[in-house]
């Protein structure tokens, strides 16, 4: 077989690879308090607790904590694992992030 239609076929099963897991990751719902809703738009954008805080006015510790109990909330309601980086993607597949310009983000 061509190594190219090769290499596209394998590409096309990793697309498809990913989709699938991105579709199985947004089915996951929990209930969000109105604080955890505003904080995943920066957890979305893979932002670190002491920025977040800076811009909203918190301490370090609160935003970490925050970001903990919706980790542990996800946790027991999916077979995920949550940790920050899985919880950037799903915030970014559940459309957070998305909401802010490049002066936030920049």
């Amino acid at each position: 077989m061509n190594m190219k239609i090769k290499k596209n076929i394998e590409d096309a099963g990793v697309r498809a690879g990913i989709q699938e897991y991105l579709d199985e990751l947004t089915s996951v719902e929990v209930a969000l308090t109105r604080r955890e809703h505003e904080l995943m738009e920066f957890f979305a954008l893979g932002m670190g607790n002491e920025r977040i805080a800076k811009l909203i006015g918190l301490v370090p510790k609160s935003v970490q904590r925050h970001r903990q109990a919706i980790m542990d909330k996800v946790n027991r309601v999916s077979d995920f694992k949550f940790n920050s980086k899985l919880l950037m993607v799903w915030g970014r597949a559940c459309g957070y992030g998305s909401s802010f310009d490049d002066d936030v983000t920049g």
